[in-house]
């Protein structure tokens, strides 16, 4: 393999195990990932192939050529793993030297395609492995896997079907400390204190950010502007069916208001007629190859409907204040809230912030002088914190600026401080329907030698429990008290918005733009 900045690969096999022995490159290449900058998130990078003149086949991007009709080898040497494994050495491979490298790839391979996760649309393709849902963190690893396969085993790593993420349930077992006990006794929210409090069905536990392949361009990486993509549009079920067939099997991408989905169908089956069939639509479809208009559209939407930006709100209730107004009405904080502050996010300017600022003012600073911003480097998540005693304290005892911002937050940090055991938060004081999930936060002493922090949650109950999972509500003003919070965090809201009334507003904005999609596209 040449040593250049970018690394091609290829599938071979070894010329003194077979005569016929081909290269097969791919038309792609990656970069190395080896850092991550704040101005170079990690991505594939595909290489341009030689393509047919027409304009539709200028596009760079992934192809499903490997699953075209290739020569029989004699050979019985284990290629599929082989030719993985020798791609992904470099991405995920720990150690020195190539043969490190690799036996650390197949460690990784074998345990994530061990214990497999279900696909959300089960089709009848024989013959296939999946991963487990929870190892796919990376987009290169998703694409070389996919690109490195071969049927010579009779077998499909299949990496393309969307996977269903394990539901876990609250047990309504909880021990608390600074969340009063009442509120869930009518099940309207659900409490989590340590490791009781959650079902340990499945591995959600162990899982770092959910659903990552929501975050990965599938569409405008196989799809778009490929001249053997085929669309099919239902104008009355809002629904947009893209897919591409090999000699193999047909790799399906659905646009539907309930999000996108992406499957495999066997190679013989009509796929507009089974996705008929199987969702039961009495309508005819209509369609739509090398519509430019609608790729360039549904190559938005893609892009739209990944999460990258996160806001969450944060209030600050001193010690004996109970009622949202008391939290609202703070300016004045103790030095152990700013302490915890700073052990979680930076401290910013407002004016003139060229980033994510969470819908405050960077342009003319009416939203305060000050505010909090992290960044999660690992998956380049940028994060601002509504710091409620940083924004404007408006006069009125309505605060409706500090409100404008945090009561638009689906999640919620409250530094309680305590007087005593009965000093607890009450969320049915929170008057806002839009918070759904506290993360109440209590430090052991009240000033800023403290370095130790009680930690409970409490959700509506439509929420579905989140990773990471609380093993214990206590924990010390370190790195890792920090890692775990933002990716409680995150998982918090990621998880919202796939329940209750989030899904629904998602379903009836998604259903709308659909419609004008395959509207305009048919003009």
């Amino acid at each position: 393999m040449a040593s250049q900045q970018k690394k091609r690969f290829c599938l071979f096999k070894k010329k003194n195990e077979d005569k016929d022995a081909m290269i097969v490159s791919l038309n792609f290449s990656i970069n190395d990932e080896s850092t991550v900058s704040n101005d170079s998130p990690t991505h594939l990078t595909p290489r341009t192939p030689k393509t047919p003149k027409s304009s539709l086949a200028k596009s760079s991007g992934q192809s499903f050529a490997v699953f075209e009709d290739t020569p029989k080898h004699k050979s019985t040497t284990n290629s599929v793993d082989f030719t993985m494994l020798n791609a992904l050495k470099d991405i995920i491979g720990v150690g020195t030297t190539d043969i490190e490298r690799t036996r650390s790839a197949m460690e990784q391979l074998k345990e994530m395609f061990a214990s497999p996760s279900d696909a959300v649309i089960s089709t009848l393709v024989p013959n296939v492995l999946r991963p487990n849902k929870k190892y796919i963190t990376k987009e290169s690893v998703y694409y070389v896997i996919m690109d490195s396969l071969r049927d010579s085993q009779n077998k499909i790593y299949d990496c393309w079907s969307s996977l269903q993420l394990p539901i876990e349930v609250w047990t309504g077992k909880y021990t608390c400390f600074n969340v009063i006990m009442d509120c869930a006794q009518e099940k309207e929210f659900a409490i989590e204190t340590d490791i009781e409090s959650t079902s340990r069905n499945f591995d959600l536990f162990s899982y770092d950010i959910i659903n990552i392949d929501d975050d990965f361009t599938f569409f405008k990486q196989f799809f778009y502007l490929q001249p053997k993509t085929i669309f099919y549009v239902f104008p009355e079920n809002a629904t947009i069916l893209c897919y591409q067939k090999t000699q193999k099997i047909q790799f399906v991408m659905s646009f539907r208001p309930s999000g996108l989905r992406r499957f495999i169908l066997p190679k013989n089956d009509d796929c507009s007629k089974w996705w008929i069939k199987t969702l039961n639509i009495n309508e005819k479809p209509i369609k739509s190859k090398n519509n430019i208009k609608l790729q360039d559209q549904l190559m938005k939407l893609e892009t739209q409907l990944i999460v990258k930006n996160y806001k969450f709100g944060v209030l600050y209730a001193k010690p004996g204040q109970k009622t949202e107004d008391e939290m609202y009405s703070n300016t004045e904080c103790s030095s152990v809230f700013w302490k915890f502050m700073d052990l979680i996010a930076s401290k910013k300017e407002q004016l003139n912030w060229n980033r994510f600022i969470g819908g405050l003012d960077s342009k003319n600073g009416r939203t305060g002088e000050y505010f909090y911003f992290s960044f999660y480097e690992k998956f380049s998540y940028e994060i601002v914190f509504h710091v409620a005693p940083l924004l404007p304290d408006n006069e009125g005892s309505q605060k409706l600026e500090r409100k404008r911002h945090i009561g638009n937050d689906i999640v919620v940090i409250v530094f309680k401080e305590m007087v005593d055991s009965t000093d607890t938060f009450d969320p049915r004081c929170i008057t806002s329907h839009f918070n759904h999930i506290f993360i109440v936060v209590t430090p052991e002493k009240n000033d800023e030698t403290n370095e130790i922090y009680h930690v409970n949650v409490v959700c509506k109950s439509e929420i579905l429990p989140f990773p990471p999972f609380l093993e214990t509500s206590v924990f010390h003003h370190d790195i890792h008290f920090k890692q775990f919070l933002t990716r409680k965090l995150l998982n918090a809201e990621r998880t919202a918005m796939n329940c209750g009334i989030f899904v629904n507003n998602s379903v009836k904005s998604n259903e709308r733009i659909i419609k004008h999609i395959i509207s305009s596209s048919l003009e």
